[in-house]
């Protein structure tokens, strides 16, 4: 079964699935920070810090990223399982170019 991340600029913060970074291990922290999803779901924000993600070949530097418990609706986009939710602070301090002909996601 195919797994991803799914690019959201809407979303102001990455955020990856509370199931997903258990999985790994990867201990996190409560905030006071909720996260809104359509159909008025609300989800409380926890944060953990990953210091190898690789998305492709690209690295992103060692930082903290929001964790939640993602709603159903959108941890399956078709047949792909999400781990989580690229947003727009990964994807501008990364320099991102969205080429939504090709399909491709360019990160510097």
């Amino acid at each position: 079964m195919p797994s991803g991340l799914a690019v959201d600029t809407g979303a102001f913060v990455t955020t990856f699935d509370e199931g997903f970074i258990e999985s790994l291990h990867i201990p996190s922290e409560p905030t006071r920070l909720v996260a809104r999803f359509p159909n008025r779901v609300e989800k409380k924000i926890r944060v953990a810090k990953i210091d190898d993600l690789e998305i492709g070949r690209f690295k992103v530097c060692a930082k903290k990223f929001g964790v939640a418990a993602l709603p159903y609706f959108v941890l399956w986009q078709g047949d792909t399982k999400i781990s989580g939710i690229l947003g727009l602070d990964t994807l501008y301090n990364n320099q991102a170019i969205i080429d939504l002909d090709g399909m491709n996601l360019l990160l510097r």
